[in-house]
């Protein structure tokens, strides 16, 4: 039989219920003074295992620090002894998932996806500089109020960097469409994961679709540890060269062929913004501290390994390989008259 949901956990009043999944239920509620927050309440089942309690209140200490434009703020969190659930209380925010949002409008402009890419960029970026991994970026976890600006939510599977996560070990943690490699193989993860899972998200935006749509869970995860990401260019023939660059370096197979953090994202994404006319009117420019060691230039990208030769190369790769034949066919013949 289902739990009857609460009509007060803490000192919070429900309102009603938003949603729920593995980790718990989310619900509308009302604070002592009548602020409105979501209320996000743990799994009774996940509440029974005293380790995951510890270290779930440890990394919540750790997320309750974080303050940003860009990220869905934990307001309160704590544990209701009467009823024994444990909550979290976030900042509520009216508006819509990017999930729901591009299920209606199937895929965005180049310039809004890029305005969104950076958005939670800078909300990565400011969680990375207290040391947080997010692991579950994806559209689901990207709200957009009603300002059309961007939110990273859901950092209940956010963990500390080198500190043990609050699920098992060796347990696949995200969503296998948008699930880094190293995710997929359960290798300690680092910020560049959470770049790796933005840059699929900025993939499905332009293309209306996650490049890897497979029969299981398991196809999808192993496409991403072992088949070559597909090429924007494939889809949009017409997508700007640095965009293109922009998502294939993000989504590079290993770390450290990625960008190092969410910070040169936003300083690439600028690059774009000055560089390349984008029809309509972008958000205000961010300027960040220090500089960028990205090369413009030197960007590497894999977008030719995509493509198949054209008619000219192999007229050129005849000509060449005849013209060494003849030369080897010449040389023979004279060392044969000597």
């Amino acid at each position: 039989m289902a739990r009857p949901s609460p009509s007060q956990i803490g000192e919070y009043q429900i309102v009603r219920k938003l949603g729920e999944g593995s980790m718990g239920v989310v619900y509308e509620a009302r604070g002592v003074h009548g602020e409105r927050v979501a209320l996000k309440i743990l799994s009774p089942k996940i509440a029974e295992d005293e380790e995951f309690v510890h270290r779930f209140l440890r990394e919540m200490r750790s997320v309750s620090l974080l303050d940003h434009p860009h990220v869905v703020r934990a307001v309160d969190y704590g544990v209701d002894l009467r009823q024994n659930l444990y909550f979290v209380a976030l900042e509520f925010v009216e508006g819509v998932s990017l999930e729901k949002y591009l299920a209606e409008k199937k895929r965005l402009s180049v310039e809004e996806a890029l305005r969104i890419t950076k958005e939670v960029a800078l909300g990565l970026d400011h969680a990375h500089r207290l040391g947080l991994v997010h692991r579950d970026v994806k559209p689901e976890n990207i709200l957009l109020d009603q300002e059309g600006r961007a939110k990273l939510a859901d950092f209940g599977l956010a963990k500390p960097q080198g500190k043990a996560s609050i699920t098992a070990t060796g347990v696949i943690v995200g969503t296998p469409f948008y699930l880094s490699p190293e995710q997929a193989t359960a290798e300690e993860v680092d910020i560049r994961s959470d770049i790796y899972s933005l840059g699929v998200t900025l993939f499905h935006m332009l293309v209306g679709r996650p490049p890897f749509v497979e029969k299981s869970p398991l196809e999808v995860i192993t496409a991403h540890c072992f088949r070559p990401f597909p090429s924007l260019r494939d889809f949009l023939p017409g997508v700007p060269d640095p965009v293109e660059k922009l998502v294939m370096k993000m989504v590079e197979k290993r770390p450290e062929d990625r960008f190092t953090t969410p910070r040169e994202v936003v300083q690439w994404i600028e690059k774009i913004k000055k560089k390349v006319p984008l029809k309509g009117e972008d958000s205000p420019l961010v300027e960040l501290e220090g500089k960028s060691d990205i090369s413009w230039e030197n960007m590497a990208t894999r977008v030719s390994s995509h493509k198949p030769l054209e008619k000219k190369s192999f007229f050129w790769i005849f000509l060449v390989g005849g013209g060494v034949v003849i030369l080897l066919v010449f040389l023979l013949f004279l060392w044969g008259k000597r």
